[in-house]
């Protein structure tokens, strides 16, 4: 049975929409090239999300990624530093066991999520390799056993309260029996607010957790780039 990619991580940077099922085969196609002017950088950032964040210059959010999956916790941080027209430049950086990198991908503000083309200050780099920087916060389960249950509860990120749901799966994973839970927010457009994987034993295998999304407030007349 064909292994199946766990998205429950800032997806739709990898042709995930807000709208998928939490589950999804694993599956990625680089797209056409597109650049794009980057923008000011922040000033002071404050939790005031919206059901179109990741839209806005100065729109973040932050995830972390802890459990046996990985040798050490990762903290993925998403920026919106740029706008044009419909296409968003995100400046991303993935830390973790002393290590830092940062890319910044182009993509659209509606429709497909793809990302577009890639850049770095650290030299060249492509759609590839920010996916491959991505999968290190990614988990693919061996199989997918079906729905167990669905929950209503309230789910805090940061101190911020949210409607949420929590669905539940039983899985295949790391070889033994586990249960895959994701949390959305009808707040957030359906996006993930987090993911985990237990074992059968409670061991923690995979934990994704939206930890502080908001907007930076920037100085109006400020364009200068990063």
């Amino acid at each position: 049975m064909d292994k199946i990619l766990v998205c429950a991580t800032a997806c739709w940077m990898m042709a995930c929409s807000t709208a998928s099922p939490p589950v999804k085969t694993a599956d990625a196609e680089e797209k056409s090239v597109h650049s794009a002017e980057s923008a000011a950088p922040g000033a002071e950032r404050v939790a005031r999300p919206s059901a179109h964040h990741m839209t806005r210059v100065g729109d973040f959010m932050v995830h972390r990624f802890t459990g046996s999956f990985s040798d050490a916790p990762m903290t993925l941080t998403e920026t919106v530093v740029a706008r044009e027209g419909i296409m968003v430049v995100v400046e991303v950086t993935l830390e973790g066991a002393g290590e830092q990198k940062s890319m910044r991908v182009v993509k659209r503000v509606h429709g497909e999520q793809d990302v577009l083309s890639v850049a770095s200050l650290d030299g060249d780099v492509t759609i590839k390799s920010f996916g491959d920087m991505m999968a290190k916060t990614e988990f693919i389960v061996d199989r997918n056993d079906g729905f167990v249950k669905s929950e209503k509860k309230t789910c805090l990120v940061d101190r911020a309260e949210y409607d949420c749901e929590e669905v539940s799966y039983r899985v295949s994973a790391a070889g033994q029996e586990a249960t895959l839970k994701i949390a959305t927010s009808p707040q957030l457009m359906g996006r993930d607010l987090g993911g985990e994987i237990l074992s059968s034993d409670g061991s923690l295998i995979y934990r994704a957790e939206l930890v502080e999304i908001g907007q930076e407030k920037t100085p109006a007349s400020s364009v200068a780039a990063r």
